[in-house]
């Protein structure tokens, strides 16, 4: 946030800024996978969360960039998910990440 002279930043927009980073945030970590923080990506904040995901979100260190890749063929039209969770987790602790985190129970 940048306030000007006329502006006044209140705790109630830090909370909304801080909400919508918690909910829209992505890994970023080095060639090894070793976390190097957080980043806010437009495209892949768009998502929405499927246990039978068709597409992956991946940050690329050497270029700095997330990409979004299809897992299987993706008709014309149809929506792009991904998992919020680790798909491999059993489906309550996969629902419990997911209410907790995210605020929904999901449907799998």
């Amino acid at each position: 946030i940048v306030a000007g002279d006329d502006d006044d930043v209140g705790v109630d927009d830090l909370v909304n800024l801080l909400c919508a980073f918690t909910a829209n945030n992505f890994a970023v970590t080095d060639p090894l996978m070793v976390s190097l923080g957080a980043g806010v990506y437009p495209v892949g904040a768009l998502l929405n969360h499927a246990c039978d995901a068709n597409a992956v979100i991946t940050y690329e260190p050497r270029t700095h960039v997330q990409a979004v890749r299809a897992l299987r063929d993706v008709r014309a039209g149809e929506e792009l998910t991904h998992h919020y969770t680790d798909a491999a987790e059993p489906t309550p602790a996969r629902r419990a990440s997911l209410r907790a985190h995210y605020h929904f129970r999901c449907a799998c």
